[in-house]
Formats: C-alpha cells, structure tokens, sequence
C-alpha cells in the first residue's frame, strides 16, 4: 500500500467496548464492591485507578474461559518480567542509588498495601474471588500486567 496517511488520520480504531479502563471497570459487576472499598483503595494506592484495573484483572483472571477477556488475558506472558518491588534486596543492594532505593522500598509497600486490601476482598466476596485463585502469582500477575500497560 503506498497511499498517504494525513496527519490525525485514523488507521487503527479500537472500539470502546473491549477497551478496559477504570470507569467502565465501575460499572461491571463488581461495582458493587469498587464502590464499598472506595475509601479504602484510595488511602492505600498511589494510584487508584491502576488499583482499581488489578482488582478487576483479578476478577476476570478468576472467571478463566467464562470471561469475556480470556482471549487477550490469555496471550499476555509477562510471568518472566520482574518489575522493580520484585527485587530482591542483593539486586537493589547492587545498584548503588539511594534515592531509587527509597523508591523501591515505598513501591513495595504500596503493592504490599493493595495486595492486603485485595485479599480482604477476596475473603469477603469468595463468589467473585475463589480463595484457590487468588495467589501471590495471579496478584503479581495482575500487579505486573497493569503497571506495564
């Protein structure tokens, strides 16, 4: 194809429908319980939003097949990438640098934080989250998956 694409012009269109973002994620069937943990995730994130997004990849990693998203979820790999509070403390110890040092402590924390907030909703609504699926690997995976994005 050699015809000219014009600035602002549309090539690729998503639809909104199958994009995920927080609003909509207010909206799902989980709502409900987006909505009672509001203050909750709000006090322990740095960012809600992407709280809100892991909690609802959690929701629908736990549906598997039944959910509407398996087919993109599914072909996401990042199980090999090891994001910064994965670290252990020899590799942090190796790089040298103080401030990311703190930066890396507090974004444990944080992740530390919205994990704990995570399994309390899990434990109160086990219809949405079997105890079975919600692990340290699908919290990572979720964790990973939506800071990456």
């Amino acid at each position: 194809c050699t015809e000219t694409i014009e600035p602002c012009e549309a090539i690729i269109y998503v639809p909104t429908k199958i994009i995920i973002r927080s609003d909509k994620v207010k909206d799902s069937e989980i709502g409900f319980i987006l909505e009672e943990f509001e203050h909750e995730i709000y006090q322990q994130s740095k960012d809600e939003q992407l709280a809100i997004l892991s909690i609802f990849l959690l929701y629908e990693h736990c549906k598997g097949k039944n959910s509407f998203w398996y087919p993109y979820l599914n072909i996401i790999n990042i199980y090999g990438m090891k994001m910064l509070y994965q670290w252990t403390a020899e590799e942090i110890k190796q790089l040298e640098d103080e401030l990311l040092l703190e930066e890396i402590i507090q974004s444990k924390q944080i992740v530390d934080a919205e994990w704990a907030l995570t399994r309390k909703i899990a434990n109160k609504y086990p219809e949405y989250f079997p105890a079975d699926k919600v692990t340290d690997k699908s919290l990572t995976w979720c964790t990973n998956l939506v800071n990456t994005r």
